[in-house]
Parts: structure tokens; sequence; C-alpha cells
């Protein structure tokens, strides 16, 4: 799993951009970009919403490491 570096990844404006980012969009099996905008977002709040995590679409500790932890390939 990689470790959360203890930013909260939001949408904000201008977008945020890293290879954090880029790392979660791979995980979640969405377009890779690095840069996380409303379809990040949205795909965020799905997840978690499967694990029963309040769906804000802000990637939080728990958020990040729920995501990781998980090996089930998206669909």
């Amino acid at each position: 799993v990689p470790s959360w570096d203890g930013n909260e990844i939001k949408v904000t404006s201008p977008m945020m951009k890293s290879d954090q980012i880029k790392l979660l969009q791979e995980k979640l099996g969405i377009g890779a970009d690095g840069i996380y905008g409303n379809g990040s977002a949205n795909a965020v709040k799905a997840a978690q919403w499967e694990h029963q995590i309040e769906p804000t679409g802000v990637v939080d500790k728990l958020t990040w490491d729920t995501i990781f932890a998980y090996q089930g390939v998206k669909e």
C-alpha cells in the first residue's frame, strides 16, 4: 500500500495535481492523468460508499488506506 502523504486530496481550483493522485486514479481504474477533478471525486465517492465511508469525494487517510487495501478490481 503506498503511504498516504498526510495531505487531503479534493477538488480545488486550480485542480490538484500529483503523483499520489495518479496512483489513486490507477487503483480506482479510471483515467490516470494525476489531476483530481470531478471524475476522480465521483470515483472516490463510489469507493467510499462501497466501503461504508461517508461519500465526500475527499481523500483522507481512512479513504486512502481503504482504497489501497482493497484488492478487488473495479468493474
